[in-house]
């Protein structure tokens, strides 16, 4: 397959290509309208065969973590039980690391957008690389929350902490390396994240909605 012609490396900023900095309230639906977009502009230029040219933590509170998970078993929560709790996953940390999360993953897609993410290293090395290693440390973040009360979206909310540390360490190594296979195998990662992850955010609301709206 033909290789493209590689631009010469320019300033890496662009008014087109800037990233946006998401509201928490509203990360689901930022995050779904920018994803139909990105997967129009990027999923044909990641399959192309081209190469790179050369050239913080949760909400503080006063609970621990052992506090807050007892180590002895305990029968399964009521529905008004489990409200609570993920409402208080919400509020004592849960929603600064979904926001943060969702806007380092928006930062990503959002740099896809301008073509210069897979042909201009430089623009690769200061807007996407950033963000790709921020990814890598929230997981680290979550790892340290308390996790999301309900067993089976916890193990949902794990998922794509571990997925975005991997493909954050590959996409930091890619761009070091001028690999741009790994690049787009990280890129292509981050994409599918982004999709799935606004209809997780709108199940621990959901989960929790019942507790907001009690007296």
């Amino acid at each position: 397959m033909a290789k493209r012609t590689l631009r010469p490396l320019r300033p890496a900023m662009t008014s087109a290509g800037r990233a946006r900095t998401v509201p928490p309230r509203r990360e689901g639906v930022a995050l779904q309208r920018l994803w139909v977009g990105a997967v129009c502009l990027t999923a044909v230029a990641l399959t192309a065969a081209v190469s790179l040219p050369s050239g913080g933590g949760p909400a503080q509170t006063s609970l621990t973590k052992d506090q807050l998970i007892p180590t002895a078993a305990i029968p399964t929560a009521s529905p008004q039980v489990l409200a609570a709790q993920t409402d208080a996953w919400l509020r004592l940390g849960g929603a600064h690391l979904t926001a943060h999360f969702t806007a380092e993953v928006l930062a990503v897609i959002t740099a896809l957008q301008d073509k210069s993410a897979l042909t201009d290293r430089g623009f690769a090395t200061t807007r996407i690389r950033p963000h790709c290693v921020a990814l890598e440390h929230l997981a680290a973040d979550a790892a340290a929350y308390f996790p999301v009360p309900n067993p089976l979206t916890q193990q949902r909310w794990t998922k794509p902490q571990t997925r975005s540390k991997h493909a954050g360490v590959d996409c930091r190594r890619a761009i070091t390396d001028g690999k741009f296979t790994l690049f787009a195998k990280a890129m292509r990662t981050f994409l599918n994240i982004g999709e799935t992850t606004p209809a997780l955010l709108d199940t621990i609301k959901s989960e929790a909605a019942s507790a907001e709206s009690r007296p």
